[in-house]
């Protein structure tokens, strides 16, 4: 089935192939499902890993799981112009185009957000997909989604090193102050801001421990090279720098 995604969100209801989606990885992210042998075959095979073994077979551009994000992104391209158009035009009397609109663009983040934390990060790192989550931060119930896939990005389980630099390479903060008013009151949607608040608390909680261990680092190697000037590396210095 060589146009099976063109298919799926073209030809037939884009809603109904979102919903799908969104059950089916709501059920691989659910705890109880985690020891699943079945649901385990699934992950893999979409992410591109050989069954059984886990190990990379192909890369991850090439995965079902890309596939499926391009086609998802798609439609969330497709939802975000149907409401500038009608945004553009001003015209009262789509009130129920702009609700469909939204409500697609909703669903395709919410699936996107189901998935952000068992795919290959660098799918998620796309500009074509992250600078989505940032467009989606003016309109309310867009925009608080589109915090919930950015707090799964940085709740991900991955090396220290690569969490500050994920955070620094994105300057997801500074995006975010760019769209969001932290400083006047009504100025952004009150409950985007909100979901701003607990991605910062978040983001906090991910760090504080990076950095405590950095620092009994740098005081160990501080004693062992009394005499030593050089620079020692500080994670927290890099990414102080950039946001």
């Amino acid at each position: 089935w060589t146009t099976c995604y063109q298919d799926l969100t073209e030809k037939a209801a884009p809603i109904i192939f979102l919903r799908t989606l969104e059950a089916l990885f709501e059920d691989f992210i659910n705890a109880e499902s985690n020891n699943n042998p079945i649901t385990t075959k699934m992950k893999d095979r979409i992410r591109g890993l050989e069954i059984g073994t886990g190990r990379l077979v192909l890369p991850p551009n090439q995965t079902i799981s890309a596939q499926l994000l391009q086609a998802i992104v798609k439609l969330l391209n497709k939802a975000y112009a149907s409401i500038d158009t009608i945004n553009i035009n001003n015209n009262s009397n789509n009130t129920n185009s702009e609700a469909s609109a939204v409500q697609m663009a909703t669903l395709a983040l919410t699936v996107i957000k189901n998935m952000a934390s068992w795919i290959d990060v660098s799918l998620l790192l796309d500009e074509s997909v992250i600078g989505l989550w940032f467009l989606g931060l003016k309109q309310e119930d867009i925009g608080m989604v589109a915090m919930q896939c950015l707090q799964e990005l940085v709740a991900r389980g991955m090396d220290p090193a690569k969490k500050v630099a994920l955070l620094s390479d994105t300057k997801v903060l500074q995006r975010i102050y760019t769209v969001v008013n932290l400083e006047t009151v009504d100025a952004s949607p009150i409950d985007v801001v909100l979901e701003v608040a607990k991605f910062i608390n978040l983001t906090g909680l991910e760090l504080l421990p990076i950095w405590e261990e950095e620092d009994v680092q740098n005081y160990q190697q501080h004693q062992v090279n009394d005499n030593n000037n050089k620079p020692i590396p500080n994670l927290k210095q890099q990414l102080d720098q950039t946001l």
